[in-house]
């Protein structure tokens, strides 16, 4: 099985995040949890039990030809957002396989997908 899901924002850079203070950080994992949550029932996705193993892939598509650095984006709020909605059992890397890309492309958006890996 295999989820795509796509979101209007784009996360909070990893120098930003860090400087505010524990609240508003939660606030934002908050966001990501709800983001997410919108675009599974808008997308009409039903996972009825979470992925054991997934492949993971993230595109960050910014508006502007800004220079970024690909580990301030790292995407810990959009993995504990998965794993709070279901989608994925655990966070570790022994249950995911995780990537992430920054592309330039209108509109901004963030691009999630997941694909379960079958166990042999």
């Amino acid at each position: 099985m295999k989820i795509k899901l796509v979101i209007p924002k784009m996360p909070v850079s990893l120098n930003r995040l860090y400087s505010l203070h524990w609240s508003k950080r939660h606030r934002i994992l908050q966001e990501w949890i709800d983001e997410i949550w919108i675009a599974l029932k808008k997308d009409g996705v039903r996972v009825d039990k979470p992925f054991k193993k997934a492949k993971v892939r993230i595109k960050y598509y910014f508006g502007d030809r800004r220079r970024r650095d690909k580990e301030n984006y790292a995407p810990k709020a959009i993995v504990d957002a998965l794993r709070y909605n279901g989608v994925i059992e655990d966070d570790s890397i022994e249950h995911i396989d995780l990537d992430w890309e920054i592309l330039r492309g209108r509109p901004t958006r963030t691009e999630i997908e997941v694909e379960e890996i079958k166990e042999k």
